[in-house]
């Protein structure tokens, strides 16, 4: 039976990580994460700046490889980006566009840094541009 937890920002404001845990099908909390753990993936807090300046939460999906995709709150929505998370793109973005009330609302390029990093390599952060 997979657990269904719900990430949102407070969430993410008591445990800052999480990751897949196989045996429990669902998604758990990691108490040691400085630095971060190598293996699975992890969702990892992150801000956001969009173009315009606007500055968001939400978190980003990473490995030791690099990101994978990355999640906005926008009034209490988890609005999930990546590149195989095609079905909603558009959707999400509209919804962003209406919550800002600004139909021509950017997302890309977006700006994201975290406080967290894997051993030996500087905090994770980047740009995000469209896939």
């Amino acid at each position: 039976m997979i657990e269904e937890i719900e990430l949102t920002e407070k969430l993410f404001a008591e445990h800052p990580v999480w990751r897949w845990n196989d045996s429990r099908d669902a998604l758990t909390p990691v108490a040691r994460h400085v630095p971060l753990p190598e293996g699975d993936d992890l969702w990892v807090r992150s801000r956001f700046v969009a173009p315009n300046e606007d500055e968001l939460s939400g978190y980003i999906v990473a490995n030791v490889y690099g990101v994978e995709g990355f999640s906005l709150f926008v009034h209490g929505k988890d609005c999930m980006f990546g590149e195989y998370i095609q079905h909603d793109l558009a959707a999400n973005l509209a919804f962003i566009r209406k919550a800002f009330a600004n139909p021509d609302w950017e997302l890309f390029p977006l700006n994201y840094s975290t406080d967290f990093h894997f051993e030996g390599k500087p905090n994770l952060s980047g740009v995000f541009e469209p896939w």
